[in-house]
């Protein structure tokens, strides 16, 4: 059976919606209606978590393939979920504690055997800080952790956190170049050995990289079904499958972050991932009216305020995404970080799409990724478009 349809996902940190709106539709139209929600587990303790610290979910397009594909993901993100877990232990299904990335953290100089999984994913997170010379940088952990509480899903007014403390964190956070001294890692054994940076414990907390990452890994193994899917990681990370003999579009809408029941522009994307950074989800605002948010500068420990969002869209490389707009939000100079971008690009021989907001909705944008805008939906709040030939 044939499909001839286009979905518009509009991406928001704390959510996602569907409009059924067709566009340069041929024969007939159907409209996927449901995304289907891949549920949540529990601790050791019976807490309920979702995996990677938010709603996901999975919308199919063959009936008869749905809740094997359901299924099939939601194992997957489960299982990484409580490897990557900085946080919470977790016991696996004969009662034996998993060790996972809060086991390596309380653990310093030892060397601890980890699952393939959770070592793939440390050495590609350092792999990333370095090629992004520390604008991310795993070992920010105690950093995000002096925050804990302060950043909220809407409007708020709060105050930094004490000065002192944050100049604590800052000093546990280990330096790029030196990220292969104190995380240890040995590939024929699949261990890591954690070593103390000039004293003090650091925390890793891969955060930042996760949803991409895994959301990667599952992409790997839906493909084998040959039927189109989006899976959307809190709308933040989303990847898509489009199976030609489905004839099926699918196109991503970013909303305007201080309107979040509007769409700022819209983009065909029908094979490949994207991320988004965005400072309107997770914030808090200082008396002057400053805005805080949850994208924080490894090199400062507070969060820049250069863009409103970065979009970044590519058809490999999943799990690079998550972590690169992170990095870019602390980039102030934007020749800089394209420049970034081209390098990445060079290393991993990939083609990256980019969109920068900036304040007064400026957006910069390559040609390629321009190429995708489907324009009917371009908000009247887009003060200029540049793009970057």
């Amino acid at each position: 059976m044939k499909y001839a349809l286009t979905i518009l996902f509009c991406i928001l940190l704390c959510g996602c919606t569907v409009t059924n709106t067709p566009y340069n539709s041929t024969n007939k139209t159907e409209i996927i209606k449901v995304k289907n929600y891949l549920g949540y587990f529990q601790d050791e303790d019976g807490n309920m978590v979702l995996p990677l610290n938010t709603d996901c979910y999975l919308t199919t397009v063959r009936d008869d393939l749905k809740q094997e594909m359901i299924d099939t993901a939601s194992k997957m993100l489960f299982e990484y979920h409580r490897l990557l877990d900085s946080h919470k232990y977790y016991r696996d299904e004969n009662g034996n504690r998993i060790i996972n990335l809060k086991t390596i953290n309380s653990n310093f100089n030892e060397e601890i055997i980890i699952d393939e999984k959770l070592y793939n994913a440390i050495r590609e997170a350092i792999e990333i800080s370095i090629l992004t010379k520390g604008y991310f940088n795993p070992t920010i952990g105690k950093v995000a952790d002096v925050y804990e509480g302060r950043f909220l899903s809407y409007e708020t007014e709060n105050t930094d956190p004490d000065s002192k403390k944050l100049e604590t964190a800052m000093a546990t956070v280990v330096p790029y170049e030196l990220l292969e001294e104190h995380i240890i890692l040995n590939p024929q054994k699949s261990s890591v050995t954690l070593i103390p940076y000039n004293g003090y414990e650091f925390e890793i907390d891969l955060g930042a990289f996760s949803k991409g990452h895994v959301s990667e890994m599952i992409y790997n193994k839906l493909i084998s079904y040959n039927s189109s899917f989006i899976l959307n990681c809190g709308s933040s990370s989303l990847i898509t499958y489009s199976n030609p003999d489905e004839n099926v579009n699918w196109s991503i809408g970013a909303k305007v972050p201080d309107k979040p029941d509007e769409t700022l522009f819209a983009f065909k994307l029908n094979n490949g991932a994207l991320s988004t950074s965005g400072d309107y989800e997770q914030y808090y605002l200082l008396e002057d009216g400053t805005r805080r948010h949850h994208i924080l500068n490894p090199f400062t420990g507070v969060s820049e305020n250069y863009y409103r969002e970065i979009l970044l869209s590519c058809n490999e490389k999943a799990g690079l995404m998550d972590a690169f707009t992170t990095a870019l939000y602390s980039i102030e100079d934007i020749d800089e970080a394209i420049s970034m971008i081209e390098n990445i690009e060079d290393y991993y021989d990939i083609s990256i799409n980019y969109c920068f907001v900036s304040e007064g909705y400026r957006l910069t944008v390559n040609k390629a990724f321009y190429d995708e805008f489907i324009i009917q939906y371009n908000s009247s709040d887009i003060n200029k478009i540049e793009v970057i030939e």
